[in-house]
């Protein structure tokens, strides 16, 4: 009897699970999940007596390119200030993207008139017309 009731069961635990479609159990990835984030979440570079082009990229996650408008807020460190103009300048704080998987932001990284200075910028990633923003949204910039 004991291994009737055993056969019994395997033979329910195989119906109950041959019925179920598998395909349906796999989380997909999908348009409404799309995403933009930063491929980097933390950039260190060094100033020299000249100026240099720092561009941050970023990727789109998307099942099918799309064309949006990201959106960037640029802050500093308090302990660690950085002054636009002074330190650093900034092409643009916005940027259009066309059927792409991803861009960068350009940072100007302007002549270094302290030896000693060290400057942190915060880049965030605000909005995207139709993405969501994913979980590396800011990107900080240590100017040393």
């Amino acid at each position: 009897m004991k291994t009737f009731s055993k056969i019994l069961s395997c033979l329910f635990i195989i119906t109950i699970f041959s019925s179920c479609d598998w395909r349906d159990l796999i989380p997909k990835f999908d348009q409404k999940d799309a995403f933009v984030a930063f491929e980097q979440t933390q950039i260190e570079i060094e100033a020299t007596d000249e100026l240099q082009t720092l561009q941050l990229p970023f990727k789109i996650a998307t099942i099918n390119p799309i064309s949006t408008t990201v959106q960037f807020e640029v802050s500093d460190n308090k302990d660690y200030p950085a002054k636009l103009g002074e330190d650093y300048s900034i092409e643009s704080k916005s940027i259009k993207v066309d059927n792409a998987r991803g861009s960068y932001v350009t940072i100007k990284i302007l002549p270094k008139h302290s030896p000693e200075a060290v400057h942190v910028l915060y880049i965030t990633i605000t909005s995207a017309d139709g993405l969501n923003i994913g979980h590396e949204r800011v990107c900080t910039v240590v100017i040393k």
